[in-house]
């Protein structure tokens, strides 16, 4: 078994996991895609997408939830962040902070 954290001490993301990498998926559902990503003619030009989870610096977290609030100021119900939101504002941010 063979896993691969990526502990990342650099602007607003704190961590990194390779999904592909988890101890106890089993080698038949990475070849299918399920649980590393969906197979696509990805930017590695070999058909394999892989997906990571990263997280961001606790900074990070409060400064966003505060620029977007996550709950109605009237009536307080959470409000949930939406896909747009995510792969628009914080995702490509702790995307860029990953690569560097």
């Amino acid at each position: 078994m063979r896993a691969l954290i990526l502990v990342v001490r650099i602007c607003d993301c704190r961590w990194a996991a390779r999904n592909g990498s988890k101890p106890g998926i089993p080698a038949s559902k990475k070849e299918e895609g399920g649980g590393d990503g969906a197979r696509d003619a990805g930017e590695g030009g070999g058909g394999e997408m892989e997906c990571w989870t990263l997280v961001s610096t606790p900074g990070y977290a409060a400064s966003e939830i505060t620029r977007v609030p996550m709950q109605n100021t009237k009536t307080g119900a959470f409000i949930p962040q939406s896909n747009d939101y995510l792969n628009v504002e914080p995702g490509p941010a702790l995307l860029e902070a990953f690569k560097v």
